[in-house]
């Protein structure tokens, strides 16, 4: 019953609550400036960065990458596609949206998805479906945004917790660990057994209450 804390002393409990998020592994060889959409602590610092790395004077074509398809990826390239043209507006923004599934936003409407790829194409975007952004060749990419869903930190797995077969913390209906009972677990990080839960904020609102 022992915290161990990156930049604290640690710290003893007797009930524990884990809402620590999800986070993003992307793969070590992508070219270009890369940004994680997870884990959002981070999100905000690593974009002002990045957007301070860029050189204001040049005067070719930015292009923009995003993998994954789902709100995140979708929300994210649009966004940033944005964000340069307002800072660069002598400059070109193209984009790419990349998707492993068949079509972008694959657990929401058909006019749902026929209005966004309006919107897409409206902002200069292409989609490629069927494609692991993986084994892209991202070299001729400024920025690739990594949106691909949610993964769990790898240290709960490494302290003992029942976690599931993507290592997100197993919880029960009261959102205890299902090896811990002193231990609960809310939001991204937790795996409910009877069904799967998306990796949504509204999720962990709504856990709120029965946590309390």
């Amino acid at each position: 019953q022992l915290l161990r804390l990156r930049r604290h002393d640690a710290l003893r409990y007797d009930l524990a609550s884990l809402d620590i998020g999800s986070t993003l592994y992307p793969p070590t060889g992508l070219r270009g400036r890369r940004l994680s959409m997870r884990p959002l602590g981070a999100l905000h610092a690593a974009w002002q960065a990045l957007l301070a790395g860029l050189d204001a004077r040049e005067q070719g074509a930015r292009r923009v990458i995003a993998a994954g398809a789902g709100p995140a990826g979708v929300e994210s390239l649009l966004a940033v596609m944005a964000r340069l043209r307002q800072q660069q507006p002598q400059v070109r923004v193209e984009g790419l949206l990349v998707t492993m599934d068949d079509d972008i936003l694959p657990t929401h409407a058909p006019a749902v998805r026929r209005a966004v790829h309006r919107t897409l194409r409206t902002a200069g975007a292409n989609v490629m479906t069927r494609t692991d952004a993986a084994l892209l060749d991202t070299r001729d990419s400024d920025i690739v945004l990594w949106a691909t869903g949610a993964q769990a930190h790898r240290w709960p797995a490494g302290s003992g917790l029942d976690v599931d077969a993507k290592g997100f913390v197993r919880i029960d209906e009261q959102l205890r660990s299902t090896s811990h009972p002193n231990v609960h677990a809310v939001g991204d990080c937790a795996s409910w057994g009877p069904r799967p839960l998306p990796k949504a904020g509204v999720i962990s609102v709504r856990q709120g209450p029965v946590l309390a």
